[in-house]
């Protein structure tokens, strides 16, 4: 069997057992491995599980990952009427529009620049 389909034989082991509910540790674990072995799109999904969301927001701007509806759901915490973590939110949302239209998902990015006017 050639190393290739070993990895990923290997990688697939590794991502069927470790799901969202798994502990963070755990899943943080396993990011840093899909890190290391430069398979981002995996990552992200697991530092978002593990509320590494900066984190993971610098993986979709560093690597140029497309950033998806599905994605965004994840990454944005729900609206709050605390003030700090609305400002963050914004804060993401603001991020979240740019890469997006940076990405040329301009559908993506009028959203949640119009998200971000609701709110202010």
């Amino acid at each position: 069997r050639s190393s290739a389909a070993s990895d990923c034989i290997r990688d697939r082991r590794i991502t069927n057992e470790v799901g969202e509910e798994s502990d963070p540790e755990t899943l943080l674990g396993v990011a840093n491995y899909f890190l290391a072995n430069q398979q981002y799109d995996k990552a992200i999904h697991l530092l978002i599980a593990s509320k590494q969301i900066d984190k993971a927001l610098e993986l979709f701007i560093d690597h140029n990952i497309e950033i998806t509806e599905e994605i965004v759901s994840k990454l944005l915490p729900a609206k709050t009427s605390n003030m700090g973590d609305e400002k963050r939110r914004q804060d993401l949302l603001r991020t979240i529009a740019m890469k997006a239209e940076k990405q040329g998902n301009f559908e993506l990015a009028s959203k949640k620049y119009m998200e971000l006017n609701e709110i202010n």
